[in-house]
């Protein structure tokens, strides 16, 4: 599953995004490729400069998925979410993606951050461009392609 929530006020605007897969199916390239794909549209089709995700500090996996995206750490949010029994918390990691970085991950070197280009705004450009299908495997094992 993912999901993302977007601040529309124009001095903040950007998009943070959030990500959960089975553990049956982690270390398959899955959650890297969903990430980009989501990434690609909330900067692309969206206009989003900059998209963040927030793991857990600890969880390696996560971060090492995120940072092969282009994402960067910003700081660590301590005592950030409950721990899974509820008895604690435990800290988060704050990462970030630039429009920039994301261009440089995915080989569009030509790509400008969102905005105005030619007079044509850049969504109505990146709308055009392909986007690979990311087969889902769902919970209960069931497999679809978006």
């Amino acid at each position: 599953m993912e999901q993302y929530t977007a601040e529309n006020e124009p001095s903040y605007r950007h998009a943070s995004i959030d990500i959960f897969l089975d553990p049956s199916v982690h270390g398959r390239g899955l959650g890297r490729d969903a990430v980009r794909v989501l990434a690609k549209h909330l900067i692309w089709d969206l206009g989003h400069h900059r998209i963040v995700i927030d793991p857990a500090a600890d969880n390696a996996a996560a971060i090492r998925c995120y940072a092969a995206v282009g994402f960067q750490p910003v700081g660590v949010m301590r005592r950030y979410e409950r721990d899974a029994d509820g008895a604690g918390w435990h800290d988060g990691l704050l990462m970030d993606l630039l429009a920039e970085e994301l261009a440089l991950q995915t080989g569009e070197a030509s790509y400008q951050a969102p905005g105005f280009l030619g007079g044509l705004f850049l969504g109505e450009v990146a709308s055009a461009w392909h986007y690979p299908a990311v087969d889902v495997v769902e919970a209960d094992g069931s497999e679809s392609t978006d």
